[in-house]
């Protein structure tokens, strides 16, 4: 029995011998192959290289001057794009000044247009005011040929019935005189409206009232004949002169005309038709 344990010792050894022996020479032929595999793809890999490195080299020899050429037209570009983008920056600041420019000028064009407007103002001030001084002006030429015409009528018509009346007035300025007084008693409340007409009919002529005829002389004393009436021939140019005016001033509209003419028109022409058959009468 210990001899049969002894063979199956003996045979399970020689079994693992043999296997290990398989084993190894396993083992062998696997790093032979894969040294053989190794030095295999190293040369394929240095073939591969080798012919990297030639066309590396074919395509560097053939594409390198148009690479330098390209490189060196880029260097160009960005010098001309750098100079390119300070002109930029120039035009930016040149754009940016203008438009400061601008809206300085505009500030002063505002400025001026405010500036012509007060003076188109103070203009048209000064234009309504010379209107207005034309226009008193001329209502003071027409206060001077009332003033005028009224004198030159009382000369010929009232200071005559005054001396009628046997009113002890027997020049103008005492017409004049009586019936002030007799409009400062009525004021005043001395006389009646009555009394104060009767006092002053008898010197109503051609239905002129003595009152407003006294009114456009003595409350214009400060004036002087503005006519030379002093002879029959002169004072019948004046009337024919006046009634040549009047007669203009018929013919356009009341808010043209002189507010003293307008108050006073019916009076101006009856006055006029008066002494002109005064002088037809009288000189004729």
């Amino acid at each position: 029995t210990n001899q049969q344990l002894s063979q199956q010792q003996q045979q399970q050894q020689q079994q693992h011998q043999h296997q290990h022996q398989l084993f190894q020479i396993s083992l062998h032929d696997q790093i032979v192959s894969l040294s053989l595999s190794l030095q295999m793809e190293k040369q394929a890999k240095e073939g591969l290289q080798k012919k990297y490195n030639e066309l590396l080299e074919k395509v560097t020899s053939q594409y390198e001057p148009r690479i330098v050429e390209l490189e060196n037209n880029l260097k160009e570009k960005d010098v001309i794009i750098s100079k390119l983008q300070a002109t930029v920056l120039q035009h930016e600041k040149t754009i940016s000044k203008l438009q400061a420019t601008i809206l300085q000028h505009e500030k002063t064009n505002s400025e001026l247009q405010a500036t012509i407007l007060q003076h188109e103002k103070t203009i048209s001030n000064h234009c309504d005011k010379f209107e207005s001084l034309e226009k008193d002006k001329e209502n003071q030429r027409w206060i001077q040929e009332l003033f005028d015409i009224c004198l030159l009528f009382a000369h010929y018509k009232v200071v005559p019935r005054a001396r009628e009346q046997s009113l002890k007035l027997d020049n103008w300025k005492k017409v004049q005189e009586h019936v002030k007084t007799k409009e400062d008693l009525f004021e005043e409340g001395c006389i009646s409206d009555l009394e104060f007409t009767e006092s002053i009919q008898p010197l109503n002529v051609g239905g002129i009232s003595i009152v407003e005829l006294v009114d456009l002389t003595t409350t214009r004393n400060q004036l002087t004949h503005n006519n030379d009436l002093r002879s029959a021939t002169k004072q019948k140019a004046f009337l024919k002169k006046l009634g040549d005016q009047i007669e203009e001033m018929k013919n356009i509209p009341d808010v043209q005309r002189p507010p003293i003419l307008n108050k006073h028109l019916n009076m101006v022409e009856t006055m006029l038709e008066i002494l002109r058959n005064v002088h037809l009468t009288r000189f004729n």
